[in-house]
């Protein structure tokens, strides 16, 4: 196992307080469009691209008992509808944060009528538009740029691109003592099978807890890992099960600019990596079952236990398919 990169996160006291949104939508897709190769199941499981729209964020962050008046900004990872939701439903005094470049695509729909944005979504609010390049400290969290949001070390932005115009994750320090980490990774992977294994993180001889077994149930189980690594197309216990699939311009039907999408990929992989980091995708339908959603707090998931469980969990997607979706 090699040993990554150093992250240099500047020590803090100061944390934030993060809860994961169960967005309650979900939808099969077709793994060959977006990744190669296809290994046992035909489609990838996830939450977030759905035209059924069971409930939007704002309605579920109300029945969680949050008083809508109370968010002060609403913080884009990027401009693609299943990452933004319907921020007109917020009030007219919250700000709304996006990702570099991202006012170019304004306006949006219907002033003009050809947009994938809504005007509704930033007008006659305040915006902000994040500059990486332009900060006075030049600060970086493992390879990307970053922006110290709160100014106190409890939560940074970070310059991610690739997938989209104004991709962003962001970082936010969960615990102090000892410092523990969520990394929010929004669509910088649509399976972790593109992420994991790794050089930093390679599949373990034995995996425990099973990931054959349902969340919460399999503490005590375990599995031979040779039984996904005869599903690896190179049979390597250090590498991703996936890469972009890219067509014969090399070009990725989910990425704007493949280099940086790597590039930025590569930088997960090194955080990944970090046992006192815990790497939230916006599509990692893995963690259902794992993780506590929204309005309970995501905390405590070091001493809960939620890497350790949720790590190979993406896994079972190999075995079979049983023609449902799963949702997080």
């Amino acid at each position: 196992m090699s040993t990554p990169p150093a992250l240099n996160i500047p020590p803090s006291p100061s944390t934030v307080t993060v809860s994961i949104i169960n967005t309650t939508i979900s939808v099969p897709f077709p793994v060959s469009l977006v990744l190669n190769p296809v290994i046992g199941v035909q489609r990838l499981r996830s939450f977030g691209i759905n035209p059924t729209i069971e409930k939007d964020v704002p309605e579920i962050l109300e029945e969680g008992g949050l008083d809508l008046k109370e968010v002060n900004a609403v913080i884009w990872s990027h401009h693609h509808w299943d990452h933004t939701g319907d921020v007109s439903k917020f009030p007219s005094t919250t700000e709304l944060v996006v990702g570099p470049g991202t006012s170019k695509m304004w306006p949006g729909y219907p002033a003009n009528p050809e947009s994938l944005l809504l005007e509704s979504d930033y007008k006659d609010r305040p915006t902000r538009e994040i500059t990486f390049d332009q900060s006075p400290t030049g600060l970086k969290i493992g390879r990307f740029p970053a922006l110290d949001y709160f100014g106190d070390g409890s939560f940074y932005l970070l310059d991610a691109p690739g997938h989209a115009i104004g991709h962003m994750c962001a970082l936010a320090r969960t615990t102090a003592t000892p410092s523990t980490f969520i990394f929010m990774g929004g669509d910088t992977c649509r399976h972790m099978g593109e992420l994991r294994p790794s050089l930093y993180l390679p599949l373990p001889t034995t995996l425990s807890p099973s990931p054959l077994f349902p969340p919460k149930t399999a503490y005590t189980t375990s599995c031979p890992a040779d039984l996904f690594l005869s599903l690896h197309p190179s049979g390597s216990a250090t590498e991703p099960f996936y890469t972009l699939a890219l067509d014969k311009k090399r070009e990725s039907l989910v990425c704007v600019d493949v280099g940086e999408a790597k590039q930025t990929m590569e930088g997960a992989r090194e955080v990944d990596a970090g046992e006192g980091v815990l790497v939230v995708m916006a599509h990692d339908a893995s963690l259902s079952g794992v993780v506590e959603c929204w309005p309970a707090t995501a905390n405590g998931w070091m001493e809960k236990g939620w890497k350790t469980e949720g790590r190979w969990r993406f896994l079972a997607d190999f075995v079979g398919d049983d023609g449902g979706d799963a949702r997080l």
